[in-house]
């Protein structure tokens, strides 16, 4: 007689000795052993799924962050390039008419260095995680105003500038490392 997958997989151990053949028995237990690293396979993709979640779904901008010292100033920053915020600060330095790549900050006139700076300190207000060790989102609107005002003056729109540079820097230095990694986990 021959059995179902399923009737095999219901048979207890005590059945199936006495009743199957040699064949049907190991059969059985193939099956039996298919079944069960199926399971464990279900179980491990469910806990990477989890663990999946947790990583894009729970995580914080202090996990997303990249750490930069701005003249001093210990800060965490995280470029997102969907924040409205950001976006909208970026393309508004970028339509500065009298401000390119080969422009020279110090030949601009006040009311140009006055818009960059705005859009620069928009910017960076759009990045910050962390300032010194506290949560940007924690401090109020004034004193994260008066904080950017205060880089301002003390860095210049010349300071704010090198600002933005150390930011790409590090973004892009942390990017390639997570890059390099990968592609380190994909040629292994």
């Amino acid at each position: 007689m021959e059995y179902t997958p399923r009737e095999l997989r219901e048979m207890s151990d005590e059945e199936a000795k006495q009743t199957l053949t040699v064949a049907q028995y190991e059969r059985r237990e193939k099956l039996l052993d298919l079944l069960e690293q199926a399971d464990e396979n279900q179980e491990r993709l469910a806990e990477q799924d989890q663990q999946v979640q947790e990583i894009t779904v729970d995580a914080d901008m202090e996990q997303l962050g990249t750490e930069v010292d701005l003249f001093g100033n210990d800060v965490l920053v995280h470029i997102d390039s969907g924040n409205r915020q950001f976006r909208q600060a970026a393309n508004a330095l970028e339509s500065v008419d009298e401000f390119d790549d080969e422009s020279e900050v110090v030949d601009l006139d006040d009311e140009t260095r006055e818009t960059i700076a705005n859009r620069l300190q928009d910017m960076l207000d759009a990045v910050l995680v962390r300032w010194d060790g506290t949560r940007w989102s924690e401090i109020s609107e004034p004193k994260r105003g008066a904080v950017l005002d205060q880089c301002r003056t003390e860095w210049g729109v010349d300071g704010l500038m090198l600002a933005w540079f150390k930011i790409g820097e590090a973004v892009t230095e942390e990017r390639q490392e997570v890059e390099e990694l990968i592609d380190s986990f994909r040629s292994a």
